[in-house]
């Protein structure tokens, strides 16, 4: 949990206008410590916890429903907000994205590159803006190039956020 920590503590150097997401890799979501864990960095470092977003990928996600509902509405529970991360790449039911407590869906980087030349992946990406907007979620997509970056907004996406490389540290 030192990346956890090293987020936190790097978040509160940088205010309390600033936010962070990470990752969790499947052993460390399934740590059943994992709320004390998350709790224990949120408090040392003075920040709030709706600073922080976790991301999960949709595989993660779905290994023990009844669990990770759980462990959602106890992150939840301390302001942390939850993300499906390269949201089109595992074995997610229709049913999951409704029935887990997340509030961000990203999607999957493979589905946006090229997306100004491609059809197929504009429909593809067209398709996962709607769904998770009308299912109330904030939708991601990492965008590299500008073409991509204007075809995004043109033709694709009036409800998505687009998001970049991370920034540099200070």
């Amino acid at each position: 949990m030192w990346v956890l920590r090293k987020a936190c503590a790097t978040l509160a150097e940088w205010g309390p206008d600033m936010s962070v997401a990470i990752n969790l890799a499947a052993r460390q979501f399934m740590d059943p410590h994992l709320d004390r864990h998350v709790a224990e960095a949120i408090a040392d470092a003075g920040i709030d916890g709706s600073q922080l977003e976790i991301e999960l990928t949709e595989t993660v996600a779905t290994v023990d429903h009844s669990y990770t509902l759980r462990t959602f509405d106890k992150l939840r529970a301390l302001g942390v907000r939850l993300a499906i991360d390269d949201f089109g790449t595992g074995y997610a039911s229709m049913s999951m994205l409704h029935k887990l407590p997340f509030q961000k869906l990203k999607i999957e980087r493979e589905f946006v590159t090229n997306v100004n030349s491609t059809t197929d992946k504009q429909a593809i990406c067209t398709s996962l803006i709607a769904l998770g907007s009308g299912l109330g979620l904030s939708v991601c997509l990492s965008v590299c190039l500008s073409v991509c970056l204007s075809v995004c907004l043109a033709v694709i996406c009036s409800k998505a956020i687009i998001f970049r490389a991370p920034y540099p540290r200070r």
